[in-house]
C-alpha cells in the first residue's frame, strides 16, 4: 500500500503581508481615520493580510470583508479587486473552494474592464491553483495556460515561472512524468537565473518527486533535502510542511517506517499552525498506512475517518479517491463485510475515472495546442512589421551631409548669444555695484550731516545756557554793585572780558559747522547727480537685455528647426542599421538594445553576408550626438565599401583597412585630427562552424555549447593619426559544434553612472550580468537588461551611447 504524494503549488496571491511589529500601528490609524477613503481600504487590507500570516483566516475574512465594503462605496478599483483576491486566498486555504472561486472570478471581471494584464495573470494563477485542489484539471490547465499568455505578453519572469510549475503539476498528476518534468525544469532554470531562492526551493521539492514517482529514492532525497535546506533559510513553513511529508513517503516506501513517521508528524505539527485543513487530511491518510504497516487497524481506521470528514469539508476529490481505497484495503485486512469492501471499491473507482478519464486528458492536450498556436501566430505576425525602405539609406548620407553645416552654424550662434549674455551680465552686474557703492556713500554722509546737525544744536543750546548764566550774573552783579561799587566794578569788567571771548569761540564755531553744512549740500547735489547719470545708463542696459531677448527668440526658432531636422536624421540613421528581417533570417535568435545619448547616436552596429559568411560588427565612435552620427555613418559605409568592394574577408585585415581608410578621409596626417571608433567584428563560418574575431580597443563575448568566454580585443582604436603608428590587430578564431552566442557592446552599459553611491556600474558587473543572462530566451534578456539599466540610473543622467547586441547561431 504505497503512499500517494502531494506536490506544493506555486502559488501568486495579491497578499502584501504587514509584519507583526505594525499592526497595532494599522489599527491605531484605522481607529483614528475620521472618515474612510482609499487609505483606509488598505490599511484594512494590510490588517488582514497581518492576521493571514498569522493563519487567522477567520480574523483575516473580517477585515477583508470590510476592505471590500468600504471600497466598493468610494468605487475605488484598485481596492476592490484587492480585497476580492484576499478573500478567495483566505477561503482558499480555509478549504471553502466555491467561495474561493467566486471571489476570485470576480476580480477577474473587473480587471478585465480595466485590461490589467499583471492582475489578470496573478488571478488566473490562483485560480487555477483553487481548480486544481478541486481536482477539476480542464479548468485548472486552462487558467494556467491563460495565465502564461498574459505573463509572456507583460514579460513577467516570476508569474511564467509560476506557471510552468503549475502546468508540471497538472501533468504530474495525469501521470505524464517527462512532461512534468520539462515543466519544472523550466521554472527552476528561470529561477536560479535571478536567484530567487524561495521558488528555487519549491522546484527542486517537485524535481524531487517525479524521481520518487520513478523509484529513483535516493536521487529524490538529495534533491528534497536541498529544497528542505532553502525552506528552512526563508522560514518558509508552507513548503517545509510538503518536505517532511515527501520525505516521509521516501521512507514509508523504502521500508523505514520509524523515519517516515517522525517525518510526518513533524509536518502535523506545522499544519495544524497553519490550520491547513487540505494537508492535514493528506498527512493523516499517510499516518493511517503507517498504523496499518504496523498492524494497529483500530488506529488506522480512526485516523481514515479524520481524513475522510477533512477531505470532504475541502472538496478535495483526489483525497477522497485515495481514502476510499486505503478503506477498501482496510475493510479486506480486518475481515469487514463484503458489501463494506466493494462500496468503497465502487466510490473509488468512479472517483478515480472521473479525475483520470481519457476525456482529461484529450481536453489537456487541446488546450496546450492552442496556447502553443497562439504563440507561432504571434511570432509571425512579429516578423511581418518589417517595413524599413531601403531608398532611406541614400537620402540620409545627403542629410546628414548638410547636418553639418547647420550644426557649425548652431554653434556660431550659441556662442555669440553667450557671448551676449556675458556682457548683459557684466553690465547688470556693474550697475549694482555702482548702486550699492552710491548708496554706501549717501549713506555715509547722511549720518555725518546727521552728526553735524546733533553737534550744532549741542552748541546752540551750550550758547543759549551761557547766555542764561551771563545774565544771572549780571543780576546778582546789580544787586551787590550797591554795596561793593569799587571791587563790583571790577569784577564786572573781568567778567564781561571773559564773556566776550566765550562768545567768539561760539561765533567761530557756529560759522564752521554752517561751512561744513554748505560743503554736505554740495556733495548731496553731486550724488544726485550720480543718481542721475546711473538711470540713463540703466535705461541703455535695459534696451540692450530686450534687444538680446528678441535675438535669442530668433536663435530658438532656429535652433527648434534644427532640432527637428536632427529629429528626423534619426530616422535616417535607423534606416542605416540592418534590417531586421535579414538578421533574423541568418541568426536563430537576436536582439539589439541601442540608446543614444542624444537624438542621434555614435555608435552602430552592422551585419551583411557575402559567399556564405556573416560579418558582424558593433563600433563606439568618438563623440555622441551629431559628431558621433558623422562618424558611424563614415564608419558603416568604409565597412560596405571593404567587404563588398575590395573583397576583404579577415576580421583583422578588415580593421587595417578601416583604420587606414578613415586616417586618410579625416586627413589626420596633416590636420592632427585623432577622431575614430572603437569596434568589434565577427566573421561567421556556419557551414565550417568557425568564427573570427578582432577588436579594435572593443571585446566580446561568447558563448560556445554553453561555456562562457570573453575575447581581448588590441589595447588601440581605429583612426587617430598621433596614436596609431606601427599598429596591427590580432585575429582570433574559434569553433562550435551544437550552438554558439556572441554578445557585442560599447562602453556605454558599463560607464553608467547609478546605484546608491552614484558610481559607474563597472566592467566587471557588467561581464557577470551577460554570463548569468546569458541562457534566457533573447526576449526575456533584452527586457532583463533594460530593467537592470534602469533600475541602476534611476534619475541620473546618460552619459554615453548604449549598444548591446546578442546573436545566436
Amino acid at each position: 500500500m504505497l503512499p500517494r504524494l502531494f506536490i506544493f503549488i506555486f502559488c501568486i496571491s495579491w497578499n502584501l503581508h504587514a509584519q507583526k511589529t505594525n499592526i497595532q500601528d494599522i489599527e491605531s490609524k484605522l481607529n483614528n481615520k475620521p472618515k474612510p477613503d482609499s487609505n483606509y481600504v488598505n490599511l484594512l487590507n494590510q490588517a488582514g493580510d497581518y492576521y493571514y500570516d498569522e493563519q487567522n483566516h477567520s480574523k483575516a475574512l473580517e477585515y477583508y470583508k470590510q476592505a471590500l465594503q468600504n471600497a466598493q462605496k468610494l468605487n475605488f478599483k484598485n481596492g476592490i479587486v484587492r480585497s476580492y483576491s484576499n478573500l478567495a486566498s483566505a477561503y482558499r486555504f480555509m478549504g471553502e473552494y466555491n467561495s474561493s472561486i467566486e471571489n476570485h472570478k470576480k476580480a477577474i471581471e473587473i480587471s478585465n474592464t480595466r485590461n490589467d494584464e499583471t492582475q489578470l495573470a496573478k488571478s488566473y494563477i490562483n485560480l487555477g491553483n483553487v481548480y486544481r485542489n478541486t481536482a477539476d484539471f480542464t479548468e485548472a490547465i486552462n487558467c494556467y495556460l491563460k495565465a502564461l499568455e498574459y505573463s509572456t505578453k507583460i514579460k513577467h519572469i516570476r508569474y511564467q515561472s509560476a506557471c510552468l510549475n503549475n502546468l508540471g503539476e497538472i501533468y504530474r498528476q495525469q501521470n505524464n512524468l517527462d512532461e512534468a518534468l520539462k515543466y519544472y525544469q523550466q521554472a527552476l532554470d528561470i529561477n536560479t537565473k535571478i536567484n530567487d531562492e524561495r521558488q528555487i526551493a519549491t522546484n527542486l521539492n517537485n524535481i524531487g518527486i517525479i524521481h520518487f514517482r520513478k523509484e529513483e529514492y535516493q536521487k529524490a532525497l538529495e534533491v528534497i533535502d536541498k529544497s528542505e535546506a532553502l525552506s528552512e533559510k526563508a522560514n518558509n513553513k508552507r513548503l517545509l510542511q510538503l518536505n517532511y511529508i515527501n520525505k516521509g513517503n521516501i521512507y514509508f516506501n523504502t521500508k523505514k517506517i520509524t523515519l517516515a513517521k517522525t517525518y510526518f508528524e513533524k509536518a502535523l505539527v506545522l499544519i495544524r499552525e497553519a490550520k491547513d485543513l487540505y494537508n492535514e487530511a493528506l498527512v493523516k491518510q499517510n499516518l493511517s498506512r503507517i498504523a496499518s504497516a504496523e498492524k494497529d487497524y483500530k488506529q488506522a481506521e480512526k485516523l481514515l475517518i479524520e481524513s475522510l470528514s477533512l477531505a470532504e469539508k475541502t472538496g478535495s476529490k483526489a483525497i477522497l479517491a485515495e481514502t476510499y481505497y486505503d478503506y477498501m484495503l482496510l475493510g479486506a485486512y480486518m475481515n469487514k463485510p463484503a458489501d463494506s469492501v466493494s462500496y468503497y471499491a465502487n466510490l473509488y473507482t468512479k472517483l478515480k475515472n472521473e479525475l483520470y478519464s481519457q476525456q482529461n486528458a484529450e481536453e489537456i492536450a487541446k488546450l496546450q495546442n492552442r496556447f502553443e498556436y497562439n504563440q507561432k501566430i504571434q511570432e509571425n505576425t512579429l516578423l511581418k512589421k518589417d517595413n524599413r525602405l531601403k531608398e532611406l539609406e541614400a537620402i540620409g548620407m545627403r542629410l546628414l551631409s548638410s547636418k553639418q553645416a547647420q550644426e557649425n552654424e548652431i554653434l556660431q550662434r550659441d556662442a555669440e548669444v553667450n557671448e551676449l549674455k556675458i556682457k548683459e551680465q557684466e553690465a547688470e552686474q556693474k550697475i549694482q555695484e555702482q548702486q550699492l557703492k552710491t548708496e554706501k556713500e549717501t549713506s555715509q554722509k547722511e549720518k555725518a550731516l546727521r552728526q553735524l546737525e546733533q553737534q550744532k544744536r549741542e552748541i546752540e543750546q551750550r550758547q543759549r545756557d551761557k547766555e542764561r548764566e551771563t545774565q544771572a550774573i549780571i543780576n546778582i552783579l546789580l544787586i551787590t554793585i550797591i554795596g561793593l561799587a569799587v571791587m563790583g566794578l571790577g569784577y564786572m569788567f573781568y567778567s564781561l572780558s571773559k564773556i566776550r571771548k566765550q562768545k567768539q569761540a561760539i561765533e567761530k564755531q557756529a560759522i564752521a559747522i554752517r561751512e561744513q553744512a554748505d560743503e554736505i549740500f554740495e556733495q548731496s547735489n553731486q550724488i544726485t547727480a550720480q543718481n542721475e547719470e546711473l538711470r540713463q545708463s540703466s535705461e541703455e542696459i535695459l534696451a540692450q537685455r530686450d534687444l538680446l531677448h528678441e535675438q535669442n527668440n530668433l536663435l530658438e526658432n532656429e535652433r527648434k528647426n534644427t532640432l527637428d531636422s536632427i529629429r528626423y536624421a534619426k530616422n535616417i540613421q535607423q534606416a542605416l542599421l540592418p534590417f531586421p528581417k535579414r538578421l533574423n533570417e541568418y541568426f536563430s535568435h537576436f536582439f539589439a538594445l541601442y540608446q543614444p545619448k542624444d537624438i542621434v547616436s555614435g555608435d552602430f552596429y552592422y551585419f551583411i553576408e557575402k559567399e556564405g559568411k556573416g560579418f558582424l560588427a558593433l563600433a563606439d565612435c568618438t563623440g555622441h550626438g551629431v559628431p558621433g552620427a558623422f562618424m558611424s555613418s563614415l564608419g558603416i559605409a568604409t565597412l560596405e565599401n571593404i567587404i563588398m568592394a575590395k573583397n576583404i574577408y579577415t576580421p583583422s585585415e578588415i580593421l587595417q583597412e578601416l583604420d587606414k581608410t578613415i586616417q586618410e578621409s579625416l586627413h589626420q596626417q596633416d590636420t592632427g585630427n585623432q577622431d575614430g571608433m572603437d569596434i568589434s567584428i565577427c566573421v561567421i563560418d556556419k557551414h565550417h562552424k568557425t568564427i573570427e574575431f578582432a577588436g579594435a580597443h572593443n571585446g566580446a563575448y561568447i558563448l560556445i555549447d554553453n561555456e562562457f568566454k570573453e575575447l581581448e580585443a588590441n589595447k588601440h582604436g581605429i583612426g587617430g593619426y598621433e596614436i596609431t603608428k606601427n599598429k596591427s590587430f590580432q585575429n582570433q578564431t574559434l569553433s562550435f559544434e551544437q550552438s554558439c552566442q556572441i554578445f557585442l557592446f560599447s562602453d556605454g552599459f558599463q560607464d553608467q553612472f547609478g546605484g546608491d553611491k552614484n558610481k559607474k556600474y563597472s566592467r566587471k558587473r557588467f561581464k557577470e550580468l551577460i554570463e548569468q543572462t546569458s541562457l534566457l530566451s533573447t526576449d526575456i534578456q533584452e527586457q532583463y537588461l533594460i530593467n537592470e539599466l534602469n533600475e541602476w540610473k534611476r534619475d541620473y543622467e546618460q552619459i554615453d551611447d548604449i549598444s548591446v547586441i546578442r546573436a545566436k547561431i
